[in-house]
């Protein structure tokens, strides 16, 4: 039987830097991630995302960090980190119909299966789950 691959000391710290973020981000990283799944209609691969970060670096001055490139936890964190910027743009019409177009070229990679948030309701407001001014008077 092989031996299993050791890990280097470099990546048990990015490892660890990754559950921290993840602990961190909390409840806002899960909605992000279920925000952004509905949004594409189906699990979004790490290809999908970073492809969308890269635009969202185009129109503002981020950057997606050593981590965030290479670990979809990570990545989704940064999703999280940098929602005020990236939720507007998802919501700009002509960015929802460059998206529905190459949806529409895709068809077979739809999986509209375990819907938990409506994609209606994507379009309406969101509500940062972090902030609680705003979960307390939410209504």
């Amino acid at each position: 039987m092989p031996h299993p691959k050791a890990k280097s000391a470099q990546s048990i710290r990015d490892n660890e830097k990754v559950q921290k973020r993840v602990k961190f981000n909390g409840e806002k990283l899960d909605y992000v991630s279920n925000y952004i799944d509905k949004y594409f209609g189906a699990h979004v691969t790490i290809a999908i995302l970073t492809s969308l970060a890269k635009i969202v670096m185009g129109k503002h001055k981020v950057k997606l960090d050593r981590l965030a490139r290479r670990n979809r936890a990570a990545l989704l964190c940064w999703y999280a980190e940098n929602w005020d910027i990236i939720h507007p743009i998802l919501k700009e019409n002509d960015f929802k119909k460059k998206i529905k177009i190459k949806m529409h070229s895709y068809p077979n990679h739809i999986d509209r299966s375990n819907n938990e948030i409506p994609k209606e309701s994507c379009d309406y407001y969101y509500v940062d789950p972090t902030d609680l001014t705003v979960l307390l008077n939410y209504h």
